[in-house]
């Protein structure tokens, strides 16, 4: 979980950001 969340965190913003998806990223980012 701990690589999953530190992924995300690095990638997240440029993941969403090329989706332009306020959901699911956004959803599990939150949690």
């Amino acid at each position: 979980m701990r690589t999953l969340q530190l992924v995300m965190s690095r990638g997240l913003k440029d993941y969403y950001h090329q989706n332009g998806g306020n959901g699911k990223c956004l959803t599990i980012s939150t949690s």
